[in-house]
């Protein structure tokens, strides 16, 4: 068996590190899905349209997804009043896709619960131990994020 590289090993890590946070208090984000009545792609493509996937197009290659589910995926949002869309002035044939307001608020409410469980699970870990991961996670995601982008 190959010896795991360095990536394998903080990917190890790191699910074991979200599993053991989520394991704690996931009910709250899954009790306010449910009361949402949202599905865990509706709130992947919401969170897609956020990062500047604008068309179906982009949707479906944020996602990774066929254009065609994209598309019975966007048709269901809007039914649901989650996606506002408009004709593209530059070319009528494409639609201009974003998450509604309604949308936009949910989304706050889901991470504001993730942020308060994340919280919650890790208060009992040392202080100086928290201070070390804080130190260490912000200059992980300095290096993973494109210049210029904001946190």
């Amino acid at each position: 068996m190959p010896t795991p590289t360095a990536e394998d090993q903080i990917a190890h890590r790191l699910i074991l590190f979200m599993n053991t946070l989520h394991s704690r208090y996931a009910g709250d984000n899954l009790n306010l899905m449910v009361e949402s009545n949202i599905t865990l792609p509706q709130i992947m493509a919401l969170h897609a349209m956020r990062a500047g996937a604008g068309n179906v197009t982009q949707l479906a290659q944020a996602l990774g997804i066929t254009l065609s589910n994209a598309s019975q995926l966007l048709h269901k949002m809007h039914e649901r009043e989650l996606v506002s869309r408009y004709e593209n002035p530059q070319d009528r044939r494409q639609k201009v896709i974003f998450p509604s307001r309604e949308a936009d608020e949910l989304l706050d409410r889901l991470a504001q619960a993730r942020s308060e469980q994340i919280a919650r699970a890790i208060a009992g870990v040392d202080p100086a131990l928290r201070d070390e991961l804080v130190a260490v996670l912000d200059r992980v995601i300095a290096q993973l994020q494109p210049a210029g982008a904001c946190r």
